[in-house]
């Protein structure tokens, strides 16, 4: 009888290391410390771009070529860690969002009619650009391309991450301070990425060419669609859960 239940309780071992085994195959690396979830703030808000490069959205790092990073990195006349944190400060504490708002200010101190004949003045394109800004701030007021700065941000630290710029701790706590921005501005992935697409229409001038405005937003419509119901990339439970930091890095240190 002993033998028996030393056999049993062998195969139920087994068993169980097997289904174990199994678990872990079915998941996803996300290539990011458990322990946080600034990691999965970085690579949602990321996604799009992440997208466009070519790279993974659900991996942190996006598992992007190396000369894909340099081009990137490049384009953003970014070489060194220096160079790096201070572009990461600028969509902190500036971003395109300043512009915006200094232009957003001016326009709604006029009149109805004092803004027809300012705007007159201008040519088509200038006319365009204040008019898709009157329209983003009616929609979005001070909060208008937020999302397009964290998004940016976002990215920076895993292409820098990607670069060797940043450890893999430093990029994930980097995060912390870009999720501070819209964690408590928004409450869902739909309203934050429609917030991302209304602030590109004025970055990217997506009014003046339909097309690249709807390929934008079929991505967007794509990555949400292609979502894990059991492993969400958008998780809405970040905007009411804590922020948890990594231990022993700290993103104010890093930024100081």
């Amino acid at each position: 009888m002993t033998k028996k239940r030393g056999l049993r309780a062998a195969q139920l071992l087994a068993l169980t290391l097997v289904l174990l085994l199994l678990c872990a195959c079915g998941k996803v690396d996300h290539n990011e410390d458990e322990t946080s979830n600034l990691g999965h703030w970085g690579r949602a808000l990321a996604a799009l771009s992440m997208q466009t490069l070519g790279g993974n959205p659900v991996v942190f790092g996006g598992e992007l070529p190396e000369d894909t990073v340099s081009s990137a990195l490049e384009i953003r006349e970014i070489e060194t860690r220096e160079q790096l944190l201070e572009a990461l400060r600028f969509r902190l504490e500036h971003g395109v969002r300043e512009d915006y708002h200094f232009d957003a200010d001016v326009l709604t101190a006029y009149s109805e009619q004092e803004l027809e004949a300012a705007l007159s003045e201008l040519d088509e394109t200038q006319q365009a650009h204040y008019r898709r800004v009157l329209e983003v701030y009616e929609l979005w007021g001070e909060d208008g391309l937020l999302a397009v700065d964290a998004a940016e941000a976002a990215l920076l630290l895993q292409l820098g991450y990607d670069a060797a710029l940043l450890t893999h701790e430093e990029a994930q706590a980097l995060v912390e301070p870009v999720a501070k921005m819209v964690q408590g501005q928004f409450t869902s992935w739909e309203e934050l990425l429609q917030n991302l697409l209304d602030g590109r229409r004025i970055t990217d001038q997506l009014d003046q060419d339909r097309e690249k405005f709807k390929a934008l937003t079929e991505r967007v419509d794509t990555l949400r669609e292609g979502d894990d119901d059991k492993d969400p990339l958008f998780d809405d439970a970040l905007f009411s859960e804590e922020l948890i930091p990594l231990e022993g890095v700290s993103a104010s240190t890093l930024l100081s």
